[in-house]
């Protein structure tokens, strides 16, 4: 049976995975634009220092994207998702009293590990669906959250760094976290005449 986009948007699930996805992205994009001018202005690091720095958040998020998938599917989806936003909210919003190379790699470290398992997790639920709605719908609905999140994140960071201040831009990342944790919990919330499995999908009861 096909199923028509429309009838796809009004899953719970799709919508809270779009949404997280979206502010999620605006918030790593945000601190992917912010900690070079950070690190380089504000704490005079060399560019081998930044690029390293890149280099270990994208390496601890490549080596834990295993063992987090393994997380994801014994956890529970919704608790991981929320959870590993408002960690990454709380260490954004510390950016600014950072002052050393070495303090900044502990902060990546825990970023790129955070960012596997939320990753891992809201895909797990957008597959999920993808059984109900479409695999390849669902996965290029998934694609499109990151896209506009991605797009979005270095554009406000870098006017909000030139406009004011960089502190407030690492406060912008924070935010968009917690938006992302808020986010998902109001479009998965239970409901009356909507059983919500995050281990399965959304069915009408």
């Amino acid at each position: 049976k096909r199923v028509s986009l429309r009838e796809m948007t009004r899953s719970p699930i799709i919508r809270a995975v779009f949404a997280t996805r979206i502010t999620e992205n605006i918030g790593r994009k945000a601190f992917s634009a912010f900690l070079p001018l950070f690190g380089g202005v504000i704490l005079g690091l060399s560019a081998t220092q930044i690029g390293l720095l890149m280099f270990i958040n994208v390496g601890a998020s490549t080596l834990t994207q295993l063992f987090a998938g393994r997380v994801a599917d014994r956890a529970n989806k919704k608790a991981l998702i929320i959870g590993t936003s408002l960690l990454a909210m709380t260490y954004m919003a510390l950016i600014p009293e950072m002052t050393s190379f070495w303090m900044l790699a502990v902060l990546v470290v825990f970023n790129g590990s955070r960012a596997a398992l939320n990753n891992t997790s809201n895909s797990a639920l957008m597959v999920m669906e993808g059984r109900k709605y479409g695999m390849a719908t669902s996965m290029a609905t998934f694609s499109l959250a990151v896209a506009i999140g991605e797009g979005i994140g270095p554009l406000v960071a870098g006017a909000i760094a030139d406009a004011s201040s960089y502190s407030p831009a690492s406060y912008v990342a924070a935010g968009a976290f917690l938006c992302s944790a808020l986010l998902f919990s109001w479009f998965a919330r239970p409901r009356r005449g909507v059983t919500i499995d995050l281990n399965d999908h959304s069915v009408a009861s």
